[in-house]
């Protein structure tokens, strides 16, 4: 796997001009079934980027999509639900307008 992270920090050198990776924006995570999970628990799952060393972490949002280790998208969808939803005003003759309500 640390020879994939080599091969993919000489990919985007090459062909997006992005000189290292940051590793504080940067996320691990393993996807697979609960067995195949706690097979990995013993093993050390960090991966060196440079002098940095990035740990795996049991979540990860990607295009605004909660991603947990074994896609069960539990988080995802208790985050969607709790948001609340579009409020739809409606002004006299015009159209309606959705206004979106962040938290």
């Amino acid at each position: 796997m640390q020879d994939t992270v080599g091969y993919l920090v000489v990919f985007l050198k090459l062909n997006s001009g992005v000189q290292q990776l940051n590793a504080d924006k940067t996320e691990v995570i393993w996807f697979g079934s609960k067995a195949n999970l706690a097979k990995l628990k013993a093993a050390d799952l960090s991966l060196s980027v440079g002098s940095e060393s990035i740990r795996p972490v049991s979540v990860v949002r990607d295009l605004g999509v909660l991603l947990d280790a074994q896609l069960s998208m539990k988080q995802h969808i208790n985050k969607t639900i709790k948001s609340p939803p579009p409020v739809t005003i409606t002004y006299g003759d015009c159209d309606k307008f959705v206004v979106a309500v962040k938290n």
